[in-house]
């Protein structure tokens, strides 16, 4: 039976998809992210990682998709792929919260990177 956070995952995987599928402009990188992040919820990290990336196509400048990326690749052990979305976000401009934020994850996934080698 799925837990109530993974339910409530699942209706907003619905509820994105109906948006995006809604936007007559197509979707945006925020929608996307935001599906990613229903869809890693969810369970579908294949889904979620095919839609971050479907988000840093549209704008590969998008330090949310980014980080949301980074943490799904770091989370799978993909930590070299996972240092190299954190780095976008850290040298991306205007988010300097999410930024300091992807320092600390940055440097913890240079250390499971250096364990793991």
């Amino acid at each position: 039976m799925p837990s109530l956070l993974r339910k409530a995952s699942e209706a907003a995987v619905r509820a994105m998809t109906m948006a995006i599928e809604a936007r007559e402009q197509g979707p945006t990188p925020a929608l996307l992210a935001e599906l990613g992040a229903a869809q890693a919820g969810a369970g579908d990290r294949d889904a979620a990682r095919a839609t971050f990336e479907q988000a840093l196509g549209l704008d590969p400048l998008y330090a949310t998709a980014h980080y949301m990326l980074a943490g799904l690749l770091a989370a799978a052990g993909h930590y070299d792929e996972a240092i190299e979305h954190y780095e976008a976000v850290v040298h991306a401009h205007g988010q300097p919260q999410l930024a300091a934020r992807a320092r600390e994850r940055l440097r913890a996934a240079r250390r499971a990177a250096t364990a793991s080698h």
